[in-house]
């Protein structure tokens, strides 16, 4: 809604009137100010060389292009001899016009639209300035955001004893989702760096799992000694597993096998 809209005028180009209309309300009547204003306008105006006149203009977006701007309001300006302030909004418009600043449908202009045939020599200083404030309510509307996962799973059914084996994909940001589970008879450990990963890195026992889900790194194995901080960040650099091909009592086994399951963002 606009909420001031103010002219400053300085013209010292156009020549003065003899005197400024003056009157005192209380003592002429009413029609008869409007007939000495009427007969004061007909001696200064544009024509005669002692006024400028602005016109306010409306136009609206209809269909596909802007209508044409269509006049609401005139007004002459005079040579006040210092700097004339004029309230646009009162009397020229109305609250609805205000409020229709706004609208991105609605455009309010503001012209010259006679003017002088001679001026003084000081038309060179002559300048109009305009004033302007509004106010609203500014509102966001959050878009409906869809997260697209894909899913991708393995299973390597036999470990490579004794040597860093990389599950999960590796170097993901976008990973949201994992899930490892030791699906063999031995011990797997299991670390975020090839160099790290080893027989004194947490562990899965058979059947354990880890997982990893909304920024959370769970797992049921033991070894959290050795687990390094933010795990919850590290398992999106990838993750490798190691087997040495026994189970907790240090006996052989044949089976050594992990499989995965993950989600990632795209």
């Amino acid at each position: 809604a606009l909420e001031t809209l103010q002219l400053i005028s300085y013209l010292p180009g156009l020549f003065k009137p003899h005197k400024l209309p003056d009157y005192d309300e209380d003592l002429i009547p009413l029609l008869k100010r409007q007939t000495e204003d009427l007969e004061w306008m007909a001696e200064f105006n544009p024509v005669t060389n002692y006024a400028l006149e602005i016109t306010l203009f409306e136009s609206f977006f209809i269909g596909n292009n802007w209508n044409s701007w269509q006049p609401i309001a005139r007004k002459w300006l005079y040579n006040q001899q210092t700097e004339y302030y004029l309230d646009l909004i009162n009397p020229f418009l109305t609250s609805k016009k205000q409020s229709d600043i706004g609208d991105p449908n609605y455009k309010l202009g503001v012209a010259i639209t006679q003017k002088p045939t001679q001026q003084t020599t000081f038309a060179n200083n002559n300048y109009l300035r305009f004033r302007c404030a509004y106010s609203g309510i500014i509102t966001y509307e959050q878009g409906t955001v869809t997260k697209r996962l894909t899913r991708s799973s393995g299973n390597n059914p036999n470990l490579n004893l004794n040597t860093a084996v990389l599950t999960l994909s590796p170097n993901s940001q976008n990973r949201k989702i994992a899930y490892l589970q030791n699906t063999g008879l031995s011990i797997v450990y299991f670390n975020f760096e090839s160099y790290l990963v080893g027989t004194l890195s947490p562990y899965l026992l058979p059947g354990e799992t880890l997982s990893y889900e909304s920024g959370s790194f769970k797992w049921s194995g033991g070894g959290s000694q050795f687990l390094p901080p933010l795990a919850e960040y590290l398992i999106q650099e990838g993750l490798y597993v190691w087997c040495e091909g026994k189970d907790k009592d240090g006996k052989l086994v044949n089976k050594n096998s992990v499989s995965w399951i993950e989600f990632l963002e795209v």
